[in-house]
């Protein structure tokens, strides 16, 4: 048997010996109130909608690994926070905290949105409100959407983009390591 057969036989061990659990576990397992382990967190900015200026400008897909720590206590609830790169816009509060509404880690906080109108343009700055939020899903990813209202300045409206997050070690780090053999 050849190794890429002997990985993918492992493979389908594994995913049986998994599916009848998950498969089991009833609908609100996704919707487990801890968040931990290191997760790549992207933001698809190619899939930006909404009323500003802003909305409108292209805009890279991005992405880079965060690692979660979450805690539940009676009185706060369940907070998790995010540590890993810095963001670009100094203004954004690092790190990011999220809260969890018994559906989906939510964080919301103020900010500068830091307007692009062109090459040799000077930037403006205006107040933004944002809330992120990450639902958790079967399959293990969180997705989500970031909506952000633009106060005032050229850049005043909406922007929305979906957000997804997914675990960087473990079950998925294993099968991807049988899909590159």
């Amino acid at each position: 048997m050849t190794t890429i057969l002997k990985r993918a036989a492992i493979a389908l061990a594994a995913v049986a010996v998994t599916l009848p659990a998950v498969a089991a576990a009833p609908a609100d397992a996704a919707t487990t109130k801890q968040w931990a382990g290191s997760y790549r967190f992207s933001i698809h900015g190619s899939q930006k909608t909404g009323t500003s200026l802003a909305a409108t400008q292209r805009e890279a897909n991005q992405s880079a690994v965060f690692r979660m720590s979450s805690t539940c206590t009676t009185a706060a609830g369940c907070n998790a926070v995010a540590t890993g790169p810095a963001p670009s816009n100094p203004t954004v509060p690092t790190p990011p905290k999220y809260k969890w509404n018994g559906t989906s880690w939510v964080n919301t906080f103020s900010w500068q949105w830091d307007c692009y109108q062109g090459a040799g343009v000077p930037k403006v700055w205006a107040p933004a409100q944002s809330t992120m939020t990450y639902t958790p899903n079967r399959d293990g990813m969180f997705r989500g959407v970031w909506q952000t209202t633009i106060a005032s300045g050229p850049c005043a409206g909406t922007v929305t983009m979906p957000i997804s997050a997914v675990a960087t070690v473990g079950f998925r780090r294993f099968l991807d390591g049988i899909q590159a053999g």
